[in-house]
């Protein structure tokens, strides 16, 4: 159903009519993750999974900012970003997952193509690099893995800072294995990795729960926005069910 948007008069889809889940692109099976998917381990003496819980639980009762992991393949990095657009979606709002790559695809001048909704027109990526300024949520996950080309520092990048001077009402989810300033041409988004470093962007414990404050917290009851996960790859011991 369209409604007026309450602010130009424009017929926009009504946010309480909208499965978003099914617009999320994720897969039928991540539309069902939730955090509490984001389980302890026996090999997590640091508590980094509950500090990813609480980063992913933080971020859903105050959403603004960015929320970057980073850390070796298979800890988690990626269910807590399909979590999480999962549960905004559940929540009603509107959460898109992308793999960076397809990000690179939508900017791109080429053919016509359409990714899960984002429409391209051949020679006019603008509209696309629009929409993804301004989804309320947005994941791009294997960031790392962009060459990082001049064209890619100045499209992509120019997404980031739009998102990161409106952060207070974006919510920006990235995810790697390389920490920004290990990826290719390092150099070139120092201003990149400034951005996800972002000292406001910590989520500060609780202070009547800090007897469960995980050690990779350190000495300080705060985690950051870019965080690091250290432990090994879970998927070899993960079954089907």
């Amino acid at each position: 159903m369209l409604v007026d948007d309450g602010h130009t008069g424009k017929l926009v889809r009504c946010p309480d009519c909208t499965d978003w889940l099914a617009h999320s692109r994720l897969t039928p099976e991540e539309q069902a993750h939730t955090l509490d998917d984001i389980a302890d381990r026996d090999d997590d003496s640091r508590g980094e999974m509950l500090a990813l819980r609480f980063l992913g639980k933080e971020m859903l009762a105050d959403p603004f900012g960015f929320l970057s992991i980073w850390g070796k393949k298979g800890g988690g990095k990626s269910l807590l970003l399909t979590a999480l657009i999962a549960e905004f979606c559940r929540a009603g709002r509107n959460a898109r997952y992308f793999n960076a790559g397809e990000i690179v695809s939508l900017l791109s001048p080429g053919d016509d193509k359409e990714i899960d909704g984002f429409r391209h027109v051949a020679g006019n990526p603008d509209a696309c690099k629009a929409a993804l300024k301004a989804v309320p949520v947005l994941a791009i996950d294997e960031v790392d893995k962009l060459k990082w080309t001049a064209w890619q520092v100045q499209q992509i990048g120019e997404v980031i800072e739009h998102r990161h001077r409106h952060a207070e009402s974006l919510v920006t989810l990235f995810a790697m294995n390389r920490p920004p300033w290990e990826w290719q041409n390092a150099g070139e988004v120092e201003h990149i990795a400034s951005r996800l470093s972002d000292g406001r962007f910590y989520r500060r414990w609780p202070d009547d729960k800090l007897r469960w404050l995980p050690k990779c917290a350190g000495s300080k009851p705060e985690l950051p926005g870019l965080f690091e996960v250290t432990l090994a790859d879970i998927r070899p011991r993960l079954r089907r069910w």
